[in-house]
Parts: C-alpha cells; sequence; structure tokens
C-alpha cells in the first residue's frame, strides 16, 4: 500500500475511530512504559537464552566443518578412508549425542524462563489484585458510614469490582460490598 492510498484510507475514516485508535494506542505504550522492567527483565532472559542457543549452533557447526575438512583431507588413501568413515560415524555419534544434549539444555531453559515468566505474571496480578481491593475498601467504608455515594463514585466502584473480579478477586467485595453498595443513596455531586 503506498503512502498516498494510505492517506486516501485515512480520510474514509470517522474522526471518532482516529481518536479511539491513538486512545488505544496512548494505553497500550503506558502499560508498556509501566511494565518496561518485567519486560526488560523477559527481554533479557530470553536474549540469553538466544545468545546460548546460539553460541552452541557455532559450535555445532565449527565442529560439523572440522568433520569435513577431515574427510576431504584423508579421500585419497583408501586405508584411511576406512579409518576416516569409522571416525566420522563416532564424531557423527558424538555429534547426535551433543545436539541431543544441547536440546534438552536449552528445552530445560525454556521451561525455567516459561516457569518464571508465569510466576511473575502470577504477581503482578496478586499485587494489582491487592491495590484493587484496598481501592474499592477505601471507597466502601467512606461510603457505609454515609449509606450514600454519588452516580460518579458507584460508577468509579463498579468498575473498579470489574477490574478486581478480572485479577480473580473475589470474597469480602462479592458477598459484602457488591450487594450492599446498591442499598445506598445515590446523591446529587452537588450537594
Amino acid at each position: 500500500m503506498s503512502i498516498s492510498e494510505l492517506i486516501t484510507w485515512m480520510d474514509t475514516l470517522p474522526a471518532s475511530a482516529l481518536i479511539v485508535g491513538f486512545v488505544v494506542l496512548f494505553v497500550v505504550l503506558g502499560w508498556a512504559l509501566s511494565k518496561r522492567k518485567d519486560i526488560a527483565e523477559l527481554w533479557n532472559s530470553w536474549y540469553q537464552i538466544r545468545k546460548r542457543k546460539d553460541e552452541l549452533l557455532n559450535m555445532i557447526l565449527e565442529d560439523h566443518k572440522r568433520l569435513e575438512q577431515f574427510e576431504e583431507n584423508r579421500i585419497h588413501d583408501r586405508q584411511q578412508s576406512f579409518e576416516i568413515q569409522r571416525q566420522l560415524i563416532d564424531a557423527n555419534t558424538q555429534l547426535t549425542n551433543k545436539i541431543e544434549s544441547l536440546t534438552l539444555l536449552v528445552q530445560e531453559n525454556q521451561k525455567r524462563a516459561e516457569e518464571r515468566f508465569a510466576l511473575n505474571e502470577e504477581k503482578v496480578m496478586k499485587r494489582n489484585r491487592a491495590e484493587l481491593k484496598d481501592k474499592i475498601m477505601r471507597s466502601y467504608r467512606l461510603h457505609h458510614k454515609t449509606q450514600s455515594i454519588t452516580a460518579i463514585e458507584l460508577e468509579v466502584l463498579e468498575g473498579l469490582i470489574e477490574e478486581y473480579y478480572a485479577v480473580h478477586g473475589n470474597s469480602f467485595v462479592k458477598h459484602n460490598v457488591q450487594p450492599e453498595m446498591y442499598t445506598w443513596t445515590v446523591v446529587d455531586e452537588f450537594e
């Protein structure tokens, strides 16, 4: 797609779609910036695994090149060629064993990285759940005393509870806060 086609296509989009697109872009960028430490740790871990894999692959390729050179140098002498064949079979077996062990090592490293990622993800979810529960409880304590809430505050509290359930929150919020908040008097903001 050329730039002029892209501009023509963007002119056909409603302004609201562009605004929503930019808002989503800023939200995603904000999220990525707030998680940059986690992302950097994950990237570094992946990079180290990838680097080690490349080093091991280069080692294997160098071994393979040396074997090919050895075979070419000894091909003229029949008696030596039988010896070379035996050596190549042994080297190939060793190379296969080395590849298998390296494959296992890479798989173990990948499994550990995935476990660390899952553990980190669970920690982030627990932290988010605790922060959301704290916000919900502060709002609950404030409005529980007065038995009243503004429409905007009720909407915010509903949003917090929805996010809380999204990170697997439950217990007191579900059984106490949510049923009670709908019994509060909704007051005008300016009263």
